[in-house]
């Protein structure tokens, strides 16, 4: 089908801006194929000026462009639920950058599409920073996406009171039953504490198949939730506190070897080589392809309203290689 929308913004890298009728929910109930064969070209879409952006819109917005809204299990950072499937941005210090990484690639399922919604935008910074995983694969060092593909990755996180989120916080449950029945229907190896805390750990693909477009794509978050990522100090420090054991996450290998500082860093190097800012103005919405893109956030100043939300659920199994 040819389009009929047109777009700014429209280069190397850089995601279309499209600009939105005044009836938003309507525009993308009626321009929702075009809006989405856009997504599977670019892998990022930014509908601009969108009247009216509160929760409800945003939750209406992202039903017009999915099969459904997704609610977040197994959390890494604390964020409000302002509606149903509509959340405010992660806790994450406003002066450092956020590292790219594909939202909950460490569970079996996780949202196909994140929605962003900038209510105000911050004095400077604060951009919404996309990264190509597809892109990923010719970049990075082939030994290491041969290990991955091969072996996967393995998540490890502990949660106690001192640290990190608690298990309740993660899990929606202070039940230890509750707990241990999630963790076993999710293929997530557990062992409880002598001071009552959780240790987890969950291995997963790292290369995967986008399950629409059937793109290879590095998807994982070996960078963003190794020890290496963490300043050096606050390393030190919870290793002394907590034991090498005890980081409230950490990763490795799908055969449990632990990564270098110099394959974390190659990484991030890599996605930085390929990494695009999209606007950031009031009344703009950016719909990231959560399988294909990774996304980050650039520091800020100032005060910045966002709004979140995550749909189509996708499986793992979906996104498996193919035969």
């Amino acid at each position: 089908m040819t389009s009929t929308l047109e777009w700014h913004n429209n280069e190397v890298a850089k995601p279309p801006v499209l600009d939105v009728d005044s009836e938003a929910t309507r525009w993308l109930r009626e321009q929702r194929d075009d809006v989405l064969r856009l997504l599977d070209e670019h892998g990022t879409v930014v509908l601009r000026s969108v009247d009216g952006l509160d929760e409800a819109m945003v939750r209406d917005a992202a039903l017009a462009i999915s099969s459904g809204l997704f609610v977040e299990k197994e959390a890494m950072t604390g964020r409000d639920q302002l509606a149903h499937g509509v959340y405010s941005p992660s806790i994450w210090p406003q002066t450092q950058q956020m590292c790219m990484h594909h939202e909950l690639s460490y569970r079996l399922q996780f949202p196909g599409k994140m929605l962003f919604a900038c209510i105000d935008p911050a004095d400077s910074g604060g951009e919404i920073e996309v990264a190509d995983g597809a892109a990923m694969l010719d970049v990075l060092p082939p030994d290491l996406v041969d290990r991955v593909e091969k072996e996967g990755w393995i998540l490890a996180r502990s949660f106690g009171d001192d640290m990190g989120l608690s298990v309740e916080d993660a899990f929606g449950s202070s039940s230890k039953a509750d707990i241990e029945s999630y963790c076993e229907q999710n293929k997530i190896d557990f062992r409880w504490t002598n001071d009552g805390g959780l240790q987890t750990r969950q291995r997963r693909p790292g290369v995967v198949y986008h399950q629409r477009t059937e793109r290879r794509v590095w998807f994982n978050q070996l960078a963003f939730l190794s020890e290496w990522t963490l300043d050096l100090a606050v390393r030190d420090f919870l290793i002394d506190e907590f034991g090498a054991d005890g980081l409230p996450f950490n990763t490795f290998f799908g055969n449990g070897e632990p990564l270098t500082s110099e394959i974390v860093s190659s990484i991030a190097d890599a996605y930085t080589s390929l990494s695009a800012s999209t606007p950031m103005q009031s009344g703009d919405i950016t719909v990231v392809d959560n399988v294909r893109m990774a996304h980050g956030r650039a520091p800020f100043e100032g005060d910045r309203r966002l709004l979140v939300a995550m749909c189509d659920p996708v499986s793992l199994a979906d996104v498996g290689p193919r035969r």
